[in-house]
This record gives C-alpha cells, sequence and structure tokens, in this order.
C-alpha cells in the first residue's frame, strides 16, 4: 500500500491503543436515558482483532489506606493467562464468544460484527496483608479476570458497556475473605451516560462466576453530518469488612463510534447510530445473480488485490475524485459493447484504487487491453460486465455503506456468495 494512502487511512487510529488504566473512570451524571440496543446475536461474522500494544512489565498496584496494619491492595499483573475455563455467568446478559476469543488470544479486543467488541484481561489479583514485626504479610491472595463487553444498534445513539469480574484462583494462604466488588460507571469524549448504570455490590466468591454491571452511554454528535467518539469504563471497588475499599478502573473500552453522517439511502431515513468502526464487515456479491461481476471480483482477489481478507481489506473513499480517478486510469480506452460496461476492482470509492499506486491489470475474456497474470498486491483490475450486474452493483455498496455505517477510510470486505 503506497505511503499516501497509508496516512489517510491510520491517521484517525494512530491514538490509539489498549491501556490499562489505574485511574478512576470519569464519572457524569446521569440523565433519564433513552432506548438502549438490544446484545446482538452470537457468531454473526468472522472474530477480527483489533491489534493493539501487548502488556509486557507488571503496572504499579493500587493499596487500600492501612486499618490496624491490615491493608488490600489490587495488583494488575503483565495480563498473563491465570485461567481458561469458561465461568458461571451472572451477568445482565450473557457475554458473546468474542469474549472467549479475547482470552485465548492474550486479551486482545475481539469482534465479530460492527456492532460488538469484547476483552478479557487476565492475571491480576486481590492481594490482602497484616503488617508482622514491621514487615507486610500476605494473608489472602485472589487472582481476576477482568471482562468488557460493549455492544451498539446501527439505528440507535446509544450503546451498552457490560463489566464483569471473576475469581479465577486462589493463592496458597486463601482468599481474601468475605471480598466484594461493586462498580460505577464512567464515559468521557463526545458521549454521556444514559439511564442509571448497576453493579451493586456482589460477593467474590465462589470462583468462577462472573459478577457483572451493565452501563449504557449516549453519543452527543447527533447533529447532521457528526462524527464522535467516546470511551466508557467501569470503576470497580474491592471491599472487605473493617477495611478501607480499594478502587481501581477495569480498564477503558473505546471501541464505539457514533455519527449522523452517513446520510439517507432510498426510503431509508437520516438516523444516528454506533458501531465499532475498525471491524471489516462483508458486503456479499451473489453468483446465481450477478455472475459476471462474481467472477471478475474471485479472479481479481485471487490476484492479490485486497478485499477478501480482514488483515488486507478495502477502505472507503467518499472523495468524488478518489471515485473519478480510479474510475478513469482503470477502465481508460475500455470498449463500447453494446449492454457491457466497464468494472474496476477494488472498487472506485475505495482508497484502494490506481489514484494511490499500481497498475492496470484484467483477465482472459474481458475484453480490455491490459496484462493479465499480474500478481502485485497493489493495483487495480478492469472487466467488461453486463451493464445490468454493474449498475445493481452500484446498488449493493450503496446499501451496504448505509445499513453498516461504513464512513471515510472505514475498511469492509467484498465476499462471493452463492
Amino acid at each position: 500500500m503506497g505511503s499516501r494512502r497509508m496516512t489517510r487511512i491510520l491517521a484517525p487510529f494512530a491514538a490509539v491503543a489498549l491501556v490499562f488504566s489505574i485511574a478512576s473512570a470519569p464519572a457524569l451524571a446521569a440523565d433519564t436515558g433513552s432506548a438502549e440496543p438490544a446484545p446482538p446475536p452470537q457468531n454473526p461474522g468472522a472474530i477480527q482483532p483489533r491489534t493493539s500494544a501487548a502488556i509486557n512489565a507488571e503496572p504499579t498496584p493500587t493499596c487500600s489506606r492501612p486499618t490496624n496494619g491490615n491493608q488490600i491492595c489490587f495488583h494488575p499483573g503483565n495480563g498473563s493467562r491465570t485461567s481458561s475455563k469458561r465461568p458461571a455467568v451472572l451477568a445482565v446478559n450473557p457475554y458473546p464468544d468474542i469474549c472467549k476469543s479475547s482470552a485465548d488470544n492474550g486479551g486482545e479486543v475481539m469482534a465479530d460484527s460492527r456492532l460488538q467488541a469484547c476483552k478479557i484481561y487476565q492475571g491480576a489479583y486481590l492481594l490482602t496483608t497484616r503488617v508482622v514485626g514491621g514487615v507486610p504479610r500476605e494473608t489472602g491472595r485472589l487472582y481476576i479476570d477482568l471482562w468488557d463487553w460493549t455492544y451498539s444498534s446501527y439505528d440507535l445513539p446509544n450503546w451498552t458497556h457490560q463489566g464483569g469480574v471473576v475469581g479465577v484462583a486462589t493463592g496458597s494462604y486463601g482468599p481474601p475473605l468475605q471480598s466484594t466488588v461493586s462498580g460505577t460507571f464512567g464515559v468521557s469524549g463526545q458521549c454521556a451516560v444514559n439511564g442509571v448504570p448497576s453493579f451493586l455490590p456482589q460477593p467474590m466468591q465462589p470462583l468462577g462466576t462472573i459478577r457483572s454491571g451493565d452501563g449504557s452511554a449516549r453519543t452527543t454528535a447527533t447533529t447532521l453530518g457528526a462524527v464522535g467518539f467516546c470511551s466508557t469504563a467501569w470503576n470497580l471497588t474491592f471491599a472487605i469488612p473493617g477495611l478501607n475499599p480499594v478502587s481501581v478502573s477495569s480498564g477503558d473500552m473505546s471501541e464505539i463510534r457514533c455519527d449522523n453522517a452517513v446520510g439517507g439511502y432510498l426510503q431509508n431515513p437520516v438516523r444516528p447510530g454506533c458501531v465499532v468502526p475498525w471491524y471489516s464487515a462483508s458486503v456479499v456479491y451473489s453468483q446465481s445473480r450477478y455472475p459476471s461481476l462474481a467472477s471478475h471480483v474471485s479472479r481479481a482477489q485471487g490476484s492479490n488485490l485486497p478485499g477478501k481478507d480482514y488483515w488486507n481489506p478495502m477502505y472507503r473513499s467518499t472523495d468524488p475524485q478518489d471515485e473519478s480517478v480510479n474510475r478513469t486510469l482503470a477502465c481508460s480506452g475500455a470498449p463500447s459493447v453494446p449492454d457491457f460496461s466497464c468494472d474496476e476492482y477494488p472498487l472506485a470509492t475505495t482508497y484502494n484504487g490506481l489514484r494511490y499506486g499500481g497498475t492496470r491489470r484484467t483477465f482472459d475474456g474481458c475484453q480490455i487491453n491490459a496484462p493479465t497474470n499480474v500478481t502485485d498486491p497493489e493495483g487495480a483490475s478492469a472487466c467488461m460486465i453486463p451493464a445490468s450486474e454493474n449498475s445493481a452493483q452500484g446498488g449493493l455498496m450503496s446499501g451496504f455503506y448505509y445499513n453498516h455505517r461504513v464512513l471515510d477510510q472505514d475498511p469492509f470486505l467484498v465476499a462471493v456468495g452463492s
């Protein structure tokens, strides 16, 4: 991919990284609230990770003020795995399978659609100590996993962040006795707390059971054309009778982007909504309905052009100049054939076209004067296909961009189906 294209695509994401935060989540006053989205269906699409910085060094622990020489400390650990067992769930809604995928991949944020993402942080532990002879001595240790799941709706300005804590193992001195966890919900960015979050005090025992809370946020980016980002976090308080509690953040979730910039489509109205913008959703081209279009896309992707896999997607461009130049460079000199028109791949409405590098290619039977058997990952393919299929493709893409809230620089895929 050319440097100019990379600069334009990656700029909005350059400052975003997975960060384990010890600071308290900023709490805002809740409003009366509006409708929250329903949890998305399980496994709607391929699971995709969000690449982030690995956590290597163990962060500094957070400790309560001592009470008669007794103290509670929360140690973040280093994100290493302590348990891979699926816990029992006492939660507002059952956690999706992508959460388990996060645990299996070192706490990487995972998504299986543009509507939900999840991460599990492992290796943290709660430690109690007592000062004996001037030296702190361990009296209890409980290893815990922190679960964070956020989900949204294409058609609502609100989304939900469900936080969870599960005890997975104890130290040699046993667990901290009578420990409980509760939470307060906070947001930062172009958003506000929606409704009344709830994470009531719950016992940390028995092991293997998620204690969970549910909070909702609402975007303030609702004016026409607005795009807004927001971070949400659960501030967790661990308490033991007779001791001062300790409070930490489970780590923020910055996976949701809301907008009112998609516009309308046919009879469908302009409306705000929220998505996971880095997830590459797929638009499907039917082989039975559009055989020539599907054949061209299959051969183009087979020649290493992008758009088939999430690690090599296409990126949408809303710049009319990109569309015009990409199409002209790909289809200039195409023959005039009745009822046929020139189709270009990657799509003209992307940052992956010839305006951003590479050369033109084609395939046998495409009626285009260009090299064949080209396998360079940059460039574009051109092929003459029935004009009706080419026209239908335009409608497919307009509907896809609208339904999935695919904005400028968002990644997406093209799949060939039956």
